[in-house]
C-alpha cells in the first residue's frame, strides 16, 4: 500500500489457486515486481509476534464476516459443490489462529507458482496500463468512448 494503491491482498483458495491483487495502484510494475518477490519475504519474515497478531486478526475478520441469509446460502451451496466441510474450515481458522513466524516462512514454497504460473491482469487508467504494457500479452479498453 505504500506508494498509493488503496489495498492490497493475497489469498490462498482452499482448491489450491491463490491471487493476489492490489487495487487503485498507480505503480503496475512496481506492484508486480513486489508479488513476483513475495516468496523471498515471506521466506525471511522477521520475528515479528505483533505484526502476526495483526495479520491473524485481519485473517480471522475477513473469516467471521457476518453473512446475510442470501450469502449464507451461496457459501453453502459453494460449499456443497466444492465438497468442503464445515470440519475443513474448522481446521483452516484453528491453523490461522495457531500462525506463528515460522508457520508462515514455511509456506514460502507456495508463493513459487506465482514466479511460475503467474497469470496478470489489470483494470486501470490508460496511461498506467500503457506505461507497463510489456507486462501483458495484450491490452484492450473495457469500453470504447
Amino acid at each position: 500500500e505504500i506508494g498509493g494503491a488503496y489495498g492490497v491482498y493475497m489469498m490462498f483458495m482452499q482448491n489450491g489457486n491463490m491471487f493476489v491483487v492490489s487495487y487503485r495502484d498507480p505503480n503496475v510494475e512496481k506492484t508486480v515486481e513486489a508479488y513476483m518477490g513475495a516468496k523471498d519475504y515471506i521466506a525471511n519474515f522477521p520475528e515479528d509476534e505483533k505484526l502476526i497478531e495483526r495479520m491473524i486478526i485481519s485473517t480471522i475478520g475477513l473469516m467471521d464476516t457476518p453473512f446475510t441469509p442470501s450469502l449464507t446460502a451461496l457459501k453453502t451451496f459453494n460449499m456443497y459443490k466444492s465438497g468442503l466441510t464445515d470440519e475443513m474450515n474448522d481446521r483452516e481458522r484453528n491453523e490461522v489462529l495457531s500462525t506463528d513466524c515460522k508457520k508462515l516462512r514455511s509456506l514460502s514454497k507456495y508463493l513459487e507458482r506465482l514466479n511460475k504460473d503467474a497469470g496478470i491482469a489489470c483494470v486501470g487508467g490508460t496511461k498506467a496500463i500503457n506505461e507497463s504494457s510489456n507486462l501483458f500479452l495484450k491490452t484492450e479498453p473495457l469500453y470504447n468512448s
